[in-house]
């Protein structure tokens, strides 16, 4: 299931040597808030993982899989009706086959996660 301009909509765009600075909205009227959770939406941790692995896809025209998650650090739930709009920084370094993210998402007010990804050219 593809995310972008769905679940998200890409509102802004930066990229600077090795870095991706993305702001994002999200649709809080998106099916899967009414099963996490009724009455109390909250963006599910493994849309957010997809969300990163689509925006690298956006950014090199080629598709990507996570590989490997070194880090995953959630630090408050994002509820899209009180804060719908993300900035999501990518700091990446490249290998043979390989991209190494260091991610950084935030709301308007704090960041929110931090991962630590390995993603791969899929097959």
């Amino acid at each position: 299931m593809k995310l972008k301009d769905d679940f998200f909509v890409i509102q802004s765009r930066s990229t600077e040597q090795n870095r991706l600075e993305y702001g994002i909205a999200l649709n809080a009227a998106h099916s899967i808030y009414n099963l996490h959770f009724p009455n109390n939406p909250i963006t599910p941790g493994v849309c957010l993982l997809a969300i990163v692995g689509e925006l690298l896809s956006f950014e090199f025209g080629v598709e990507y899989t996570l590989r490997e998650a070194a880090k995953i650090r959630y630090f408050k739930p994002v509820n899209p009706l009180e804060n719908n709009r993300l900035k999501i920084i990518i700091d990446l370094t490249p290998t043979n086959s390989d991209c190494l993210l260091l991610v950084s998402i935030a709301d308007e007010k704090d960041e929110v996660a931090k991962f630590t990804l390995r993603f791969g050219r899929a097959k």
